[in-house]
């Protein structure tokens, strides 16, 4: 067994974790604790909080969230998200890597949740992963996977995602200072959607590849598109800048360097994304919307 300590803006709880249910994911995580980034509360799933890890990885032996129970943690391959199911869960069609079960402190962790879920302003919610006996002294988000290998498009996607994992991106925080009509809440809300929507279309793309052992031809519209949108739409020009060379690089790569770069846009568009999601009151609408 393996346990590590999960940290909600300075709420802690145990959980243990079982490397022989989920060998590759649970090693996988040993290699990048400890860390710190942005709590996340859930859209769909109920009583859920959630962090980005900096992992590419298969769903192993393959669980639908609504059967899991009380105090589940669990790694939601196609996101990305290590995912801690505090309390109900709601109807959701999705399935994850089990990796185990918060064993100490449950109930506080779940009022940490709650208060994730109705935030009264001023910084955002961090979250803590570490080993109960830990290895290391970092604390900072370490990107994994493609940073090291040898394709330079990969290299260079890396490389700016490890700009943003632990930062806000210069050019979010300028669209939410836009004062005009609609802005900042238009652009906001859709460059979440358009970014969620690309993360999930590369995972798509990740497995056909994985399939067919090569690129789908189509992933490159698919990226220039999302570049233009990022670009003439959102005002997200140093996204788009990632996003439009890989785009031209991809038809010309190596499968295995083709395979590296999908990868290493998932991780950079999902952090991205993270941060759009961040700055959106989602709380706030719902209870606009369900009326008094």
């Amino acid at each position: 067994m393996m346990e590590i300590e999960i940290d909600l803006d300075g709420t802690s709880a145990v959980a243990r974790l079982d490397p022989e249910s989920a060998p590759t994911t649970c090693a996988a995580l040993g290699t990048i604790l400890p860390l710190s980034t942005t709590a996340h509360y859930a859209k769909i799933a109920g009583d859920e909080f959630m962090l980005h890890l900096p992992l590419v990885l298969d769903v192993e032996r393959a669980r639908p969230v609504a059967a899991l129970p009380r105090g589940c943690v669990a790694f939601w391959p196609e996101r990305q998200l290590f995912c801690v199911y505090y309390g109900r869960i709601q109807e959701e069609d999705a399935t994850v890597t089990v990796l185990g079960q918060v064993v100490e402190n449950l109930d506080a962790l779940a009022s940490a949740g709650e208060r994730l879920r109705r935030p009264s302003g001023g910084a955002p919610a961090i979250v803590r992963l570490r080993s109960v006996a830990p290895r290391g002294a970092s604390g900072r988000v370490r990107p994994t996977g493609p940073v090291d290998h040898g394709c330079p498009t990969a290299a260079r996607i890396a490389a700016a995602y490890a700009a943003i994992a632990d930062r806000l991106p210069e050019e979010v925080s300028a669209l939410l200072g836009r004062r005009d009509v609609m802005r900042p809440v238009g652009p906001l809300l859709y460059a979440e959607a358009e970014t969620r929507h690309l993360h999930e279309t590369l995972w798509l793309i990740r497995q056909e590849a994985r399939s067919a052992g090569a690129v789908p031809t189509f992933a490159s519209r698919v990226l220039r598109h999302a570049a233009g949108r990022l670009r003439g739409w959102y005002q997200l020009h140093r996204a788009a800048a990632v996003l439009e060379p890989a785009a031209d690089a991809l038809p010309g790569l190596p499968a295995s360097h083709a395979a590296e770069t999908i990868d290493a846009l998932m991780l950079y568009v999902g952090r991205l994304n993270l941060w759009l999601d961040l700055s959106i009151p989602w709380n706030e609408f719902n209870r606009l919307l369900a009326g008094p």
